[in-house]
């Protein structure tokens, strides 16, 4: 049936609703009462920005400048560029949230680096700052605005547990997808919030299934992807409708914020659920319909429907055990992990010429002879993430045989209107390559200049 309201507004008055974006004018055209970010949609939000055309980029190299600026402000030479970009990231998020807060009147989440996902003391210690960072920014009231997103490992776990005895800081666990995850994030860390990924559950049915089906087919091409039914069949949805039932039966006060969503009716299956974070695409769906909505998750205590009634056992070694027999969860865990990791590593290939521009073409503590330095760990990475499929374009016309593994060793970089790499590739057991990349200064392109076989 149809009403005056718009299914954002009547959902609205069911959950509390969440923009799952960093650009500024898509908040401030839904309204939301919160905000996430994430490493991906921060970069996302910076390429939004970027123009072909030079003469239209202003906000985005003021945006950059202010995270070199602070970098430089707090860092002398002895900082090792390491050090210095994971200052920049954190500072470019926390310029992305700072303004997101002068938006909505609730919480913005701003997420730890994905590759301290098993680093408690240094994700501590990022956190902290994160929030003194803010408040440096005049966002007096940090810790009552502000949610520190963590990965929900076991160490992610301890993460959100000291965050809030020790410095009263809120955490927002991410990439949860399993009944396990949920119970330790409340259990043990009685975390402010929790994301379990509705869409990235069931994307990974959905592929297990047409595998399942495309194995047995007579003929392959007649198989279609398996679809779900979000108000009946769909399993994120329901991971999710299980995960909030079984919160309601055990008293925990964490809340639950569903996530990652593939549809529409995804969003409005989940309509009660405490929070519901969503992107521009399917806030602009909601509120664009009069279609009357019904209240899915009703909060009924002890009663609440979940398949889960009895308490669980959230011990490291249950609970790393039980992660071990869901193949889903710790498949979709890691995958996450590795994602938001290669995007921070993006965003840092974009800082890093300007830092290196600002601080000078050489250190004395890496210099090497012509000029070069050593390349750290993360540049090799993003380098030979980049140059791979060049590389092995190369290498087939040059008739070598194909690549078992591509992965960098060691290298060195020299400055020269953008950075010269020469890095050494582990191709196979005992087999490697010497390859030199260049990169040119934002817009960044990689250029394959030479394969050495050794």
């Amino acid at each position: 049936s149809i009403v005056t309201e718009t299914q954002l507004q009547q959902l609205s008055k069911m959950t509390i609703v969440v923009a799952d974006t960093g650009v500024i004018e898509e908040i401030k055209k839904h309204k939301p009462t919160d905000s996430t970010t994430n490493p991906s949609l921060v970069l996302k939000a910076l390429n939004a920005l970027k123009s072909d055309d030079e003469k239209e980029n202003k906000e985005y190299n003021d945006l950059l400048k202010i995270a070199v600026d602070y970098v430089n402000s707090k860092c002398d030479d002895n900082v090792s560029l390491k050090d210095k970009l994971a200052l920049g990231v954190d500072r470019l998020s926390v310029e992305f949230g700072k303004r997101i807060l002068a938006e909505i009147p609730g919480y913005v989440s701003t997420e730890l680096d994905a590759r301290l996902s098993f680093d408690v003391e240094n994700s501590v210690k990022r956190a902290v700052n994160i929030i003194k960072m803010y408040e440096e920014l005049g966002i007096k009231n940090a810790k009552d605005r502000v949610l520190i997103k963590a990965a929900t490992t076991y160490e992610g776990v301890q993460i959100a547990k000291i965050l809030r005895e020790k410095y009263e800081i809120k955490c927002n666990m991410t990439l949860l997808f399993s009944i396990y995850q949920a119970a330790a994030a409340a259990q043990i860390a009685n975390a402010f919030l929790i994301s379990p990924f509705v869409g990235r559950i069931s994307d990974y049915n959905k592929d297990k299934e047409y595998l399942a089906l495309i194995k047995d087919a007579k003929d392959k091409n007649s198989v279609s992807i398996p679809s779900y039914d979000a108000f009946k069949n769909d399993p994120g949805v329901t991971s999710v409708k299980n995960i909030y039932g079984y919160y309601k039966r055990i008293g925990a006060t964490t809340i639950v914020m569903g996530a990652s969503f593939r549809s529409k009716e995804q969003i409005l299956a989940l309509a009660g659920c405490d929070r519901l974070t969503i992107g521009p695409k399917y806030l602009k769906q909601l509120n664009e319909s009069n279609d009357k909505i019904k209240p899915q998750l009703i909060d009924n205590g002890d009663k609440t429907e979940t398949i889960y009634c009895d308490k669980l056992d959230v011990s490291e070694p249950n609970y790393r055990f039980e992660m071990s027999k869901d193949d889903m969860a710790t498949f979709k865990l890691a995958e996450g992990i590795r994602k938001f990791a290669a995007d921070i590593v993006k965003v840092e290939a974009i800082l890093q010429p300007l830092l290196e521009k600002a601080s000078g073409s050489s250190q004395s503590s890496q210099s090497r002879p012509g000029g070069a330095k050593k390349a750290d760990n993360s540049e090799i990475f993003d380098v030979c993430n980049n140059i791979k499929s060049a590389v092995e374009a190369q290498a087939n016309k040059d008739g070598q045989k194909g690549f078992d593994i591509f992965e960098g060793v060691e290298g060195t970089k020299q400055v020269v209107a953008g950075i010269m790499y020469e890095i050494k590739v582990k191709v196979g057991e005992n087999r490697f390559i010497k390859i030199k990349v260049f990169r040119s200064l934002p817009p960044v392109k990689y250029e394959l200049k030479s394969v050495q076989y050794l």
